[in-house]
């Protein structure tokens, strides 16, 4: 029987891709959201009370998994920061959750002022299970004091790589493994 795991993936990307594949492939039962089939259409707090619903409902013990990459890391921390303190393994892979310049580059997604302040000042509901996190030293859209903020609000095991925000697959292994996932 395979176990449950609840997957929030970056813009663009699917349950079914790359990485939900790897989940797969470890044996999990692999549900979650993706910004397809009509809940991309859906305001942003629509889309997380959809997650929070999933969640509380299907993923909310000590044996819960969740996977969340880039834009899908915002999904779940900001849908965590409306619950309790989640109870299982949180695995965040380049989570873009802060409002990021660059040069005239710029990356802002919704929310994003409320969610760092609540990171930054310790009131972000600190998770019970293992959190780990794995982030590109050279990633301009995840700054390196937000995973850094990240590793102190959520206790979170922080492994960098030497790359940017798309993550070399070996890498990305190597740290679920090593979060147990």
């Amino acid at each position: 029987m395979t176990r449950p795991l609840y997957f929030l993936p970056g813009r663009g990307a699917r349950i079914s891709g790359r990485l939900g594949t790897e989940l797969t492939r470890r044996g999990y039962t692999v549900t979650g959201r993706s910004l397809h089939q009509g809940f991309e259409a859906l305001a942003f707090s629509e889309q997380l009370k959809v997650i929070r619903d999933d969640l509380r409902a299907h993923h909310w013990t000590a044996n819960s998994v969740i996977v969340a990459h880039s834009y899908g890391g915002h999904l779940c921390l900001s849908s965590l920061m409306g619950l309790p303190p989640f109870p299982g393994t949180l695995a965040l892979v380049s989570p873009a959750y802060r409002k990021v310049q660059h040069g005239f580059s710029s990356y802002r997604v919704p929310g994003a002022k409320a969610l760092a302040a609540a990171i930054d000042q310790g009131q972000f509901p600190r998770p019970t299970g293992r959190v780990g996190v794995i982030s590109g030293d050279n990633d301009w859209q995840v700054p390196i004091d937000g995973v850094v903020a990240l590793d102190h609000a959520l206790g979170a095991q922080v492994q960098w790589v030497n790359a940017g925000h798309e993550l070399p697959p070996t890498a990305v292994q190597a740290f679920l493994s090593q979060i147990g996932v």
